[in-house]
């Protein structure tokens, strides 16, 4: 009869030995996902600093270093000063104060914050549009908000905005095509135009790495297709939230 309470005791600490093992067990795994998550945000923030940071140098420091030069030559050569110089320097002026305006734009993201993912991107289009030769097309299938992750849709809105300023930039292209749609358990989307292509295996240009960059963190995938005189297409399979 001893040996029954003996027993009960030893079971009953056993058990709570157990559940403690299990409690800190699950709080270590716990501890463990909001070290991922913090550490996927910590490392989107400076990819994101980093992309802000390129597009200051590439495009504000490239038309500020031509204003510059521009100036000194005035300054060197007041006499060669005249309408037309006057008329380039207004130029590049109004072309640095765009620049600053799309990096401001493009860095908020106030549109897809306030409206959602298809209305931003429609309102991003109207603005190339506007700002542009380019003739844009967007196609809208089967995709309804909240498909994605608040976050995965983020990644998705700037994989956007990444893949048509590298068309505004690079590809020289008369005609864009965007797509977005849901098919089946992704969401896709999709960036191609006629411009003048590339070869991608032998392209490691900082704008595809920020493209697949975010699309690794969404846990979808990124594939480009280009070749040169073709034209490129890029496309996004992002994984359904709901």
């Amino acid at each position: 009869m001893v040996a029954v309470p003996s027993m009960l005791a030893f079971f009953t600490v056993r058990q709570h030995e157990q559940r403690k093992h299990y409690d800190a067990q699950a709080e270590r795994m716990r501890m463990q996902a909001e070290n991922d998550q913090l550490r996927a945000a910590l490392d989107a923030a400076r990819e994101e600093t980093e992309r802000i940071g390129r597009q200051l140098h590439d495009g504000v420091g490239h038309y500020v270093t031509l204003l510059s030069t521009e100036l000194h030559l005035i300054r060197e050569y007041p006499e060669e000063f005249n309408p037309e110089v006057a008329a380039k320097l207004c130029e590049d002026i109004k072309l640095i104060r765009e620049e600053i305006r799309n990096t401001s734009h493009n860095y908020a993201g106030h549109n897809f914050k306030m409206f959602g993912l298809v209305k931003a991107i429609q309102k991003e289009i109207e603005r190339v549009r506007k700002t542009s030769n380019l003739t844009v097309e967007l196609a809208v299938n089967k995709y309804h908000e909240g498909s994605l992750t608040h976050k995965n849709t983020e990644h998705l809105y700037y994989i956007f905005l990444e893949s048509v300023q590298n068309v505004q930039k690079h590809a020289g292209a008369s005609h864009l095509k965007v797509s977005l749609s849901g098919q089946g358990q992704n969401v896709v989307l999709t960036v191609s135009d006629d411009g003048c292509g590339f070869q991608p295996e032998h392209t490691n240009g900082m704008g595809l790495n920020n493209i697949r960059f975010r699309s690794i963190l969404s846990e979808g995938t990124a594939v480009v297709e280009a070749s040169p005189g073709k034209g490129t297409t890029v496309t996004i399979n992002l994984p359904k939230y709901a």
